[in-house]
């Protein structure tokens, strides 16, 4: 129901200021808002609920200090609702004209009774809206026709379908009979059509062709006509480079390779020691052979016989020739042109390298075989490959302090290849040595992360030698502290994947807990702080601590947000800190 609130006391210190108006059932959005008097009074009507009781909290919207608390219970002021005029004009039983005694025969009684009376003149020439509308009247027929008179549509259709004469040339025009372009080319396409044309269904489908194609018991190309002639008489018959290499790996796979050809040559080489071979001198060539080195076939046997109680007899010795010889017997008796001709073949066939492929693969080799180097501070040595290099930086303060702890990556690209912790003298420490290994003349970018230090811009490197360049890293200034005892700052900072600082880039902070925020005497009405990054592409952001919002009774999260990067929660302790350092524990 309507209520107008009339504040009955002077709210001390609140002359001509804005009064919001809050319902005990929500703190955060006011009812209404009204301004104070000079005397510190004022009035305001609302909508409060006429079943129930309704308590309404005064704050001051300068600094959300509450000023006054009230109660409108509708039990007690429903005894005023007669006494509005609204309601006793309407609960009133009798309302009629006739009750004001003889008002509406003095009206009609009174001897002037004239428009002009009440001060204005009529105007008796007609005006263009009037001329307008009487020459539309003036087309009315003497006796304008009812909505009766008017046929319906069902009557209008059956008289057009029921008349006797129903002819094109009754309308007026007459008819062209003599066919145009179009017609007889109509004419001429529907002439070529079957007298049954066939229904999509009549046509085969793709997989029926197929079967019917493959179930024929003729399938022979040369029932094709002149198919195969007009291919090997067309004029263009080349093969695609592809298609050539292709060809060539798989007739490479089944030739002999460089081993088997000099095997070949050897043993045709071998095999033309005497060109009319024949079985007596094959025999007499191999038992030649066999004591060019352990004597004659005598002293063989015999030195055999004594040390194994076992040796070749003559017989077998002969059995052997006979089957050497029934097996030289099958062979052709190879001319010595037939066997130059197989060693040129072979010898075509081999594919030695050329100068500049030996040169290649040499120079490959040596920049393969690994340099030894020192590892440095007692390190172990390691072995670095020919084609890099060692890059050792050194990370220093202003006053040429070595800087312990920082964090160094080497990315090449957008990609990640190594990391480090610099050493108490500022430098990366491995366990084999001192320094990243990268390639020659390779473009890479560092970046190092160390506290109490501003972050460092990617360095970009790009070495020919070994380089132990030093760095100096400035150091961050003092990190601020809210005026405000309850409150903490939080510093914001970004970057993007290159490590360049985000400038002007909205940051916004959001209490977690959606209950209405009351601390200490005064209502919040909104729980949520932005800021924007700066140069160098920070940004301070004043909140509530832990400590205050816990004593509140609320929980102590916000849900850090900006453009590009996935929230994630923080937790800020009175003194405050990097956000990427406040993420909760739990």
């Amino acid at each position: 129901m309507p209520y107008t609130y009339k504040q009955p006391y002077s709210l001390d210190g609140t002359q001509g200021q804005t009064i919001n108006v809050y319902a005990s059932t929500d703190l955060v959005t006011p009812l209404t808002t009204f301004t104070s008097d000079t005397n510190g009074r004022g009035e305001v009507t609302l909508t409060v609920s006429d079943s129930a009781a309704t308590t309404l909290y005064l704050v001051r919207a300068s600094d959300s200090k509450r000023l006054a608390v009230t109660t409108i219970d509708p039990r007690e002021i429903a005894s005023l609702w007669t006494t509005t005029t609204a309601t006793a004009v309407w609960s009133s039983t009798t309302r009629s004209l006739t009750t004001f005694g003889t008002l509406a025969a003095d009206i009609w009684n009174n001897s002037t009774r004239t428009l002009s009376a009440f001060g204005f003149t009529v105007n008796t020439n007609a005006n263009s809206v009037e001329s307008a509308i009487k020459a539309k009247t003036d087309l009315l027929p003497a006796a304008p026709a009812s909505t009766t008179d008017i046929p319906t549509t069902t009557a209008i259709t059956s008289a057009v379908w029921a008349s006797a004469t129903r002819t094109l040339s009754a309308f007026g025009f007459t008819v062209n009979t003599n066919a145009n372009s179009v017609e007889s080319a109509i004419k001429t396409k529907t002439d070529a059509l079957p007298t049954q044309p066939a229904a999509t269904s009549d046509i085969p489908s793709a997989s029926t062709i197929a079967t019917a194609v493959w179930n024929n018991t003729t399938r022979t190309i040369t029932s094709w006509g002149t198919l195969i002639t007009d291919i090997w008489n067309y004029a263009t018959r080349s093969l695609s480079s592809a298609d050539k290499e292709d060809i060539a790996v798989r007739v490479e796979s089944h030739l002999l390779d460089e081993g088997d050809s000099q095997m070949l040559i050897n043993a045709i080489v071998g095999a033309i020691g005497n060109t009319n071979i024949n079985q007596t001198a094959l025999v007499a060539a191999i038992r030649s052979d066999i004591e060019r080195g352990g004597g004659t076939l005598a002293t063989i046997a015999a030195d055999y016989a004594r040390r194994t109680g076992d040796y070749a007899t003559a017989t077998s010795i002969t059995t052997l020739g006979t089957q050497l010889g029934n097996a030289i017997s099958n062979l052709n008796n190879l001319s010595p042109s037939q066997a130059q001709a197989a060693a040129l073949a072979a010898l075509t066939a081999y594919d030695p390298p050329t100068r500049l492929e030996a040169t290649t693969d040499k120079n490959e080799i040596l920049a393969a075989i690994p340099t030894e180097i020192g590892g440095g501070n007692g390190g172990t040595p390691v072995l670095l490959p020919g084609s890099s290099v060692l890059f050792n930086p050194r990370f220093q303060s202003a006053s040429n302090q070595g800087i312990p702890l920082a964090l160094v990556e080497i990315y090449q690209a957008n990609t990640r290849i190594g990391t480090g912790t610099t050493n108490a003298s500022g430098r990366v420490e491995f366990a084999a040595g001192e320094g990243f290994i990268l390639l020659k003349n390779t473009s890479y970018s560092v970046r190092v992360y160390a506290q109490g230090y501003q972050s460092h811009a990617p360095i970009s490197v790009t070495l020919a030698t070994d380089a132990s360049p030093t760095y100096s890293l400035v150091t961050t200034p003092p990190f601020p502290i809210s005026p405000d005892p309850q409150k903490a700052i939080v510093r914001v900072r970004t970057a993007d994947f290159a490590g360049v600082p985000l400038q002007n880039e909205t940051v916004t902070l959001t209490l977690d807990d959606q209950r209405p925020i009351a601390i200490g005497d005064k209502f919040i009405s909104t729980r949520t702080i932005k800021g924007q990054t700066n140069e160098q592409g920070e940004v301070d952001l004043e909140v509530w601590s832990d400590e205050t919002l816990l004593a509140a009774g609320l929980k102590p999260i916000y849900d850090l947000k900006m453009t590009g990067v996935t929230s994630f929660p923080i937790q800020v302790p009175p003194e405050g800190g990097i956000a990427s350092h406040l993420k909760p524990t739990s």
